[in-house]
């Protein structure tokens, strides 16, 4: 994981060492913070095609709105397989932060094209030889495994442009942890989940601790929502609590 806070220069020369060396090379991520933005927007606009892990902590609307024009679609990020918007804390993003959001989590086209290229801003400098480099490990747009929406707060309506987005076919961890969303949106969410075309869901893991969710949804209804779950994927973990004491989480597996 590079952090963009570190020195640019030192960024790209560590990412040109590990491109270069033999194909083996399998997992990139990229961690992105308020002081950091414009050495983050450099590397991801050499490396998006060949990005696996996107972090984005502790940043405000603005930024996040910089970053959405920058990285429109995942398109530009078509090798992308955990993604982690993290606003600063408390921070309700706008409708246009959400619709990024929602193209970001969204499950590839059944055909996508072979020999589509990734946009990239006319204003990027790409060094030739890195872009060759990186042109060799490029994937198609593959759906992610890892969505991490923790201490996400959105408009309540806007939630449900985000779950009806959300690709769940490959989808392994799911994090709605400190977030804001509430029963309602949930429902959909596990709605969609048990609608998935998939012979066996993926997921693993489902957390929702500190959440909205829990502090306003009585516990009869939860487990009523975690039954029709249960019906599919019984293997799932749902993260209800933490125990602040311990700093521990109970994992609560759903078995039928």
């Amino acid at each position: 994981m590079i952090h963009s806070a570190d020195s640019l220069e030192d960024g790209v020369d560590i990412l040109s060492n590990i491109i270069h060396q033999p194909p083996n090379f399998r997992d990139l991520g990229l961690h992105v913070n308020y002081r950091g933005l414009e050495q983050g927007l450099s590397l991801l606009g050499q490396y998006g095609t060949i990005l696996s892990r996107l972090r984005l902590y502790g940043l405000a609307t603005d930024t996040f709105s910089i970053v959405a024009s920058y990285l429109p679609t995942r398109n530009n990020l078509p090798a992308l397989e955990s993604f982690e918007p993290r606003p600063y804390h408390g921070t309700t993003l706008p409708p246009n932060v959400t619709s990024w959001i929602a193209a970001m989590v969204t499950a590839p086209p059944q055909r996508p094209a072979s020999s589509a290229s990734p946009h990239i801003p006319q204003d990027t400098v790409i060094d030739e030889q890195s872009t060759h480099s990186a042109s060799r490990f490029a994937r198609p747009w593959t759906p992610l495994r890892k969505v991490m929406l923790r201490g996400v707060q959105l408009q309540r309506d806007e939630w449900s442009r985000v779950i009806e987005s959300l690709g769940v076919s490959a989808l392994e961890h799911l994090d709605l942890s400190e977030s804001n969303i509430v029963q309602k949106q949930f429902e959909m969410l596990v709605d969609r989940i048990l609608d998935s075309s998939a012979p066996k869901l993926a997921l693993k893991t489902l957390d929702i601790r500190e959440s909205t969710l829990i502090k306003t949804t009585s516990s009869d209804k939860l487990d009523a929502i975690f039954a029709n779950l249960r019906e599919k994927a019984p293997w799932v973990k749902i993260v209800l609590i933490a125990v602040p004491v311990v700093a521990a989480v109970l994992l609560v597996r759903c078995a039928k």
